[in-house]
């Protein structure tokens, strides 16, 4: 049985499996959609949205709101940059404008069968199809140092994916450590340093900054022809998958009045929140954000899956290198440097959908 264009409940046999329904799942299911191609659009969660379910709703997205839409429908936005909780109510949007359906299944195991593919699901049935798009990103999977002390719970101790904003999490007053110096790191500093919240980050390197503009415009439109450079000619950046700047958009001012502390990397986390340094510094917290990335995690696929040393698949125009007819959409350098972003997914999405198409003969 061929599941229904928008989805539907799990099939025996269905042209095309899309695993995750972020945006990028989302995105790719709309073009498929489109180009008339048969699909099973399937998440853990069972609902649109992907990580934007569970992120704060108070983060701000790090590019402009114009960059954000996904094919199909314009993200409609009054002010310049868009916040999450404004981002998620859009991605329910576009699923219904797609009427696109997500089937709530787990995918344990991919394997190739025949001139397609095999999924096994948590629960029964197993599902082929002749094609799979890879639409997991990397939420699911983040990264924590090996700190000793880090598993302590006399203190909060998360990871960035899951805060809740300052005053879900640090008390009236009180102090947060952020441990990583990245983008996550750089926009909770910032958001609770707003707050009130006496803010520490502690980074192995020193925190670069980009400014939001340049020559008047979004640093993100100058950088984007760049960010559109094919794999091959950013080899360094895709193999490495090297930390990305944040945007400065007012940490370096936080830092110069003192409601932002900068300090080196911590090597203990000890009783009590009290965390100690690499300069042999001490200082004692109420709660510890870890900010220190995510990896691209496809346990459900077999390590002959060609992977990056970051984790995520190798693919060249969106399809593996490895297994034919195993495409991903949202990871690093699946097509251009920028794929990973929602810019890069609304480019990426068409191109794949009408891959996936003429694959299939639809």
């Amino acid at each position: 049985m061929i599941a229904p264009v928008s989805g539907g409940a799990p099939a025996d046999d269905v042209a095309c499996l899309i695993i995750g329904a972020g945006p990028a799942g989302l995105a790719t299911a709309a073009c498929l959609r489109e180009a008339g191609v048969p699909f099973l659009l399937v998440d853990r969660a069972g609902a649109p949205g992907g990580a934007y379910r569970a992120l704060s709703t108070r983060i701000t997205l790090a590019s402009p709101a114009v960059l954000d839409s996904l094919p199909g429908l314009p993200l409609e936005c009054p002010t310049t940059y868009v916040d999450v909780g404004a981002y998620r109510a859009y991605l329910a949007r576009y699923a219904q404008h797609a009427q696109l359906q997500v089937t709530a299944a787990e995918v344990a195991a991919v394997a190739r069968a025949g001139g397609g593919f095999v999924a096994r699901l948590a629960a029964p049935p197993e599902i082929s199809a002749r094609v799979v798009v890879v639409a997991t990103g990397m939420w699911s999977s983040p990264r924590l140092p090996d700190t000793p002390g880090l598993d302590r719970r006399d203190v909060p101790v998360l990871h960035a994916r899951d805060w809740p904003g300052a005053a879900g999490l640090v008390p009236a007053a009180g102090a947060l450590l952020v441990i990583g110096g990245a983008t996550s790191a750089v926009e909770i500093a910032e958001e609770a340093a707003r707050a009130g919240v006496r803010v520490t980050v502690a980074a192995r390197r020193k925190i670069r900054l980009t400014p939001a503009t340049l020559l008047g415009r979004d640093v993100h439109h100058v950088i984007g022809p760049l960010e559109r450079l094919p794999p091959w000619l950013a080899r360094g950046y895709c193999s490495r998958l090297p930390t990305l700047p944040a945007t400065d958009r007012g940490f370096a001012r936080l830092r110069a009045e003192g409601r932002v502390e900068v300090r080196p990397q911590v090597v203990a986390l000890d009783p009590g929140g009290r965390a100690r340094f690499s300069d042999g510094s001490t200082g004692n917290f109420d709660a510890v954000v870890v900010a220190t990335g995510y990896t691209f995690a496809t346990p459900f696929l077999p390590p002959e899956v060609a992977r990056a040393p970051a984790g995520q698949l190798v693919a060249r125009h969106n399809q593996s290198v490895s297994w034919p007819g195993l495409y991903v959409v949202g990871a690093p350098c699946a097509n251009r440097v920028d794929s990973e972003f929602l810019r890069g997914i609304a480019r990426d999405a068409p191109l794949v959908a009408r891959a996936i198409a003429a694959r299939l003969g639809a």
